[in-house]
């Protein structure tokens, strides 16, 4: 826990270096389909969808999504099946990609329990619209996320 808190504390301290001189803010919404290792895909993926804020190269988003595919707007639909987040992702250009790692705090609509999410991933952007793929740790799995993004 230590760490993370190091972790978050160096990233908003980018930011407070970084809004010394005159920043490019910019608004954004992304989707992804996060996916890991498991015989039931249904059962092991999430949806989410993100908006967010892009200050010079780090990015702070909410997030909202639903913890699995199968049984979306059926007869035992409940709000636990859906979650929501507060992320912050660091960018660094490499070349023809940008680089990022990413710390997020979140918790299930109807439970109390809160998750973190920690990762590495790689964004292009092509004149407003960008692909990305990471591979994150989400409540304590391993998940691949191919998404897109728009900004505004």
């Amino acid at each position: 826990m230590k760490k993370l808190f190091l972790l978050f504390a160096l990233m908003l301290s980018t930011v407070t270096f970084a809004q010394q001189e005159e920043s490019n803010v910019s608004f954004y919404v992304a989707t992804g389909l996060s996916i890991t290792n498991s015989d039931n895909f249904g059962e092991s993926s999430y949806v989410s969808g993100e908006l967010g804020l892009m200050i010079d190269n780090v990015a702070f988003g909410a997030v909202v999504g639903r913890n699995n595919l199968t049984g979306i707007f059926g007869e035992n639909e409940t709000w636990n099946n859906y979650w929501y987040e507060g992320k912050v992702a660091v960018y660094q250009p490499l070349g023809y990609v940008d680089g990022y790692a990413l710390v997020g705090v979140g918790t299930y609509v109807e439970n109390s329990s809160i998750f973190l999410e920690y990762g590495l991933g790689v964004s292009r952007d092509f004149d407003g619209l960008g692909v990305f793929i990471q591979v994150s740790n989400w409540d304590e799995v391993t998940y691949v996320t191919p998404g897109i993004s728009f900004s505004l």
